[in-house]
C-alpha cells in the first residue's frame, strides 16, 4: 500500500537513512505518484543526503505540480526551496503563505464580527448589533 511506503520512508528518513527512504519513497510514487506528500517528503530526502541537483529539481517541481492551495504544502514547499538554497522560490512560496494567512485573518474576523452582531440583533440588543456592524464595514469596507 503506497501509505505504508511512504510512512516507512518518513521513519526512516527521521532516523537519518536517507538512501533507504529515498527508495521508500519512491516505491511509494511508483504507485501512486500524485502524493504532494509523498514528493516533498523525497525532496528533503534529497536534499538531506545532497544528492544530484537534477534529481532534487524533478522531485521538488512535482511537489510543486501536485500541491493543492493550501498553506501547509506551500510552508513545506518554501521550506525545502530555501533549504535547497533557490531563495527566489522560497520567497515565492513564503510569500504566498503570508497572503493566504492575511486572507483566513481577515475572513474570520469579518465572520465573527457578523456573527456577534447576529446575536445582538436576536437578542434584540440593537445599539451593539449597530455597533458591531458599524466596526465590521469600517474594518472591512469592501
Amino acid at each position: 500500500h503506497p501509505r505504508a511506503i511512504f510512512n516507512l520512508g518518513n521513519r526512516l528518513a527521521s532516523q537519518d537513512r536517507y538512501t533507504e527512504a529515498i527508495q521508500a519513497f519512491y516505491s511509494s510514487l511508483h504507485i501512486d505518484n500524485s502524493s504532494c506528500d509523498c514528493w516533498l517528503s523525497l525532496s528533503s530526502a534529497l536534499i538531506q543526503s545532497h544528492s544530484p541537483t537534477d534529481e532534487i529539481a524533478f522531485s521538488l517541481r512535482n511537489a510543486e505540480s501536485t500541491a493543492t492551495r493550501s498553506l501547509s504544502n506551500w510552508l513545506n514547499l518554501a521550506q525545502l526551496f530555501l533549504d535547497n538554497e533557490d531563495l527566489s522560490k522560497a520567497e515565492l512560496y513564503f510569500n504566498r503563505c503570508i497572503g493566504e494567512i492575511a486572507n483566513v485573518v481577515r475572513e474570520g474576523t469579518e465572520g465573527c464580527y457578523l456573527g456577534l452582531a447576529a446575536i445582538h440583533r436576536t437578542n434584540s440588543e440593537l445599539v451593539r448589533a449597530e455597533r458591531l456592524y458599524e466596526e465590521t464595514i469600517e474594518l472591512f469596507p469592501d
